[in-house]
């Protein structure tokens, strides 16, 4: 008797993709932290990254990354204690409400430097092993102050895939 085969992840669609990565970050979630708001802001750090690599979404690569600065994926090398006690004690500022609130979605793909979405997973493990992360997450951004520009439209925002 041959069961149906599921479909390999390559044919995936994006709300595939978005139940995978919230039962991952369901186990990594702290009490009173919304998974659904997690899952929808670590889209929203992937896509940041995609599109200063000008390339599409690539959501196996670029939703991970950026969970794991936060430390809500957990497949990745420990980091320093003193940064995982900053992350948990900070990290839900910056993704409380993400998922109704598009200037909240704004300010956290912009409280991420640059320069540390252009690094590879490894070097970023690197700087978060070696770096304070209250050096590099700027977890007090004011995006009205600083005018750092509208967050671009989004197509998984519209249904379309990446």
């Amino acid at each position: 008797m041959h069961e149906e085969m599921r479909p390999v992840p390559e044919s995936w669609d994006d709300y595939s993709w978005a139940q995978l990565i919230r039962a991952v970050v369901n186990y990594t979630a702290q009490p009173g932290e919304n998974v659904d708001d997690i899952v929808v802001g670590g889209w929203r750090l992937g896509e940041r990254r995609a599109r200063l690599f000008e390339r599409k979404l690539e959501i196996w690569q670029d939703v991970p990354f950026g969970l794991s600065i936060f430390c809500y994926w957990p497949f990745k090398p420990p980091i320093s204690n003193e940064n995982i006690y900053y992350l948990m004690e900070n990290r839900w500022s910056l993704f409380k409400d993400v998922c109704r609130e598009t200037k909240l979605a704004e300010k956290l793909a912009k409280s991420v430097p640059d320069w540390l979405y252009l690094k590879t997973m490894d070097d970023m493990f690197f700087e978060l092993q070696n770096s304070r992360i209250a050096e590099i997450i700027d977890f007090n951004i004011d995006m009205e102050k600083e005018n750092r520009g509208v967050f671009p439209y989004n197509e998984y925002d519209q249904g379309g895939t990446s």
